[in-house]
């Protein structure tokens, strides 16, 4: 897909997006693909495969065992295959049903005319015929983005989270993960694996590289029930085999009883910055870019 200004690849039978890129230079996307081969091991359903791309899974993950039986993601969410439509300015896909959930995915992929962002509306859509007593789930979209990027997340430290007020899953203090500016700061640097959790009030994070190509997510911040996996709504792994960083957002958790959905938005953007960012003045910039286009896309990521 491309509006002439960004372009967007999607993979409808693994049901996500492999690359989102300034118009005819796919040099510039910030999505990590998988160069090798996806097939990380035989476990449960044939092998899980990492393709990369930016994908949707049901949270919270400490629930998959009890709904799956296996600590991998459920299929019908992770594999697919998806089905796709035309829909105004974009595409639909349309997930398999989960045995395990009841729940199909559905998801609007839209780019809109004259712009470098492409707006995401993500559903989980209960099955009238389900006879599963209501369970709470959320949205997950997980983002994985490639290791030579800085990712940076506004955050509310709160007690209960671990020492500097975000959570790091007991994966103990790792060099991966800064706050400076009153962000979280992370790069993948060789080492063990990082996973931080933090509770954003401010509704974006963004991956800085190649100097000053910015891709920012933004997202409407939930207030409408609990967020279910450690009480935080945006998280960041870093990976050493293979090398990415992954961009996770969580919505709020819902109990979803038969025949009705759950819904939420995100917009993507990608651009230069006016200049590239230095040291203490990193946040400064960021924060003026993403500002602006808060106050653009303020209406549908109420």
């Amino acid at each position: 897909m491309s509006n002439g200004i960004v372009d967007v690849v999607v993979a409808p039978e693994i049901g996500r997006i492999m690359a989102f890129s300034l118009a005819g230079r796919p040099e510039t996307s910030p999505i990590w693909r998988n160069p090798g081969k996806p097939r990380l091991g035989s476990f449960g359903w044939d092998a899980w495969m990492n393709y990369g791309g930016d994908k949707l899974w049901p949270s919270p993950q400490y629930d998959w065992e009890k709904r799956t039986g296996g600590v991998l993601p459920d299929k019908a969410f992770d594999h697919g295959p998806y089905r796709v439509t035309r829909i105004k300015d974009g595409i639909r896909l349309i997930g398999p049903e989960s045995e395990s959930y009841g729940i199909s995915v559905v998801r609007d992929i839209m780019l809109e005319s004259g712009k470098a962002s492409v707006i995401l509306k993500d559903c989980f859509v209960k099955s009238a015929r389900s006879n599963k007593q209501p369970f709470p789930v959320a949205i997950w979209g997980v983002t994985q983005v490639r290791p030579d990027v800085t990712v940076f997340s506004p955050f509310t430290p709160l007690k209960g989270l671990g020492k500097h007020g975000y959570s790091t899953f007991d994966t103990g203090e790792n060099p991966n993960c800064q706050v400076r500016n009153d962000l979280i700061v992370v790069k993948r640097l060789p080492g063990k694996p990082t996973k931080v959790g933090a509770v954003n009030r401010e509704g974006w994070i963004a991956a800085l590289y190649q100097g000053n190509l910015l891709f920012t997510e933004q997202f409407a911040v939930g207030s409408d029930g609990p967020y279910l996996d450690g009480g935080t709504n945006a998280q960041f792994y870093t990976s050493n085999k293979p090398e990415f960083i992954e961009m996770e957002l969580h919505s709020c958790g819902r109990r979803l009883a038969p025949h009705t959905i759950m819904s939420r938005t995100i917009v993507w953007t990608l651009e230069r910055l006016d200049a590239k960012p230095k040291h203490d003045v990193e946040s400064d910039i960021i924060r003026t870019t993403v500002s602006r286009r808060r106050i653009e896309y303020a209406d549908i990521l109420r």
